[in-house]
């Protein structure tokens, strides 16, 4: 993940910018929206008090910020230090955060801090095993080329009574997004310097994924901006969610 390190240490700042008004510009579907699949992820994990929870992917803290309403210290790792760092000093700046380098560090802090935040990618994780209790990703799964991959990870640090909740982009979502870009790809006009290359799935494919990795499903969600009052459209949703245990 190179290229998102880069792309995110370079664009923290916008991505400040671009959530700022998250929760007062209720107007906003694209707000709207990204507050619905952060609290379906949380609702999903079933957060409850004293849980050890990691959140892989944690931006600017937006996700962190609405899991303190239910458990502290959380964690947070990003593959950007400048994302990090842009938590510290806006969404969670009314927090205790620390940035640590490793999780024995971490470890010493948990009394003292909410949020601990560490710099880590998922496609080389560096969390122990057998400690968090949920373990979540919001939009991550679709920066990454090497799905399989990032959910082997996952399920080596789980315990076997661990949930991990994350999303991933519908390949046939009913917005077209997925296909014009991959038709922008296909052609060359993905300019890698301001825009981030981006994968997309089928719900077949992810399944398959996860079986493959050494989990199992234990509740799949289609979400989509205008899709709600159509169930039969629901196949064509523009994000999955899905929750994971280790397979018996």
């Amino acid at each position: 993940m190179a290229d998102a390190k880069e792309y995110y240490n370079r664009t923290s700042k916008d991505y400040v910018e671009k959530w700022k008004k998250i929760d007062s510009d209720s107007e906003n579907l694209t707000n709207q929206f990204r507050l619905k699949l952060i609290r379906s992820v949380i609702e999903m994990a079933d957060i409850r008090p004293h849980d050890k929870v990691v959140e892989i992917g944690c931006g600017t803290g937006l996700v962190l910020k609405e899991l303190l309403k239910y458990t502290k210290p959380v964690y947070g790792v990003d593959v950007s230090l400048e994302m990090l760092k842009r938590a510290q000093d806006s969404v969670l700046r009314d927090q205790k955060v620390i940035i640590v380098e490793d999780f024995k560090r971490a470890k010493e802090t948990e009394k003292e801090t909410d949020a601990i935040l560490l710099e880590n990618d998922i496609l080389d994780l560096e969390i122990p095993e057998d400690y968090f209790d949920k373990i979540l990703s919001l939009e991550v799964f679709r920066y990454l080329k090497e799905t399989k991959k990032a959910l082997t990870n996952i399920a080596k640090i789980m315990k076997p009574e661990s949930v991990f909740v994350f999303t991933a982009t519908n390949q046939f979502s009913a917005n077209l997004f997925p296909i014009k870009f991959l038709i922008r790809k296909w052609l060359g006009l993905v300019d890698v310097q301001k825009e981030i290359f981006q994968y997309f799935t089928t719900e077949r494919s992810i399944r398959k994924n996860i079986r493959e990795a050494g989990l199992e499903v234990v509740e799949f969600r289609k979400l989509d901006k205008r899709l709600k009052n159509f169930p039969v459209l629901r196949n064509f949703s523009d994000t999955f969610i899905i929750a994971v245990k280790r397979a018996n």
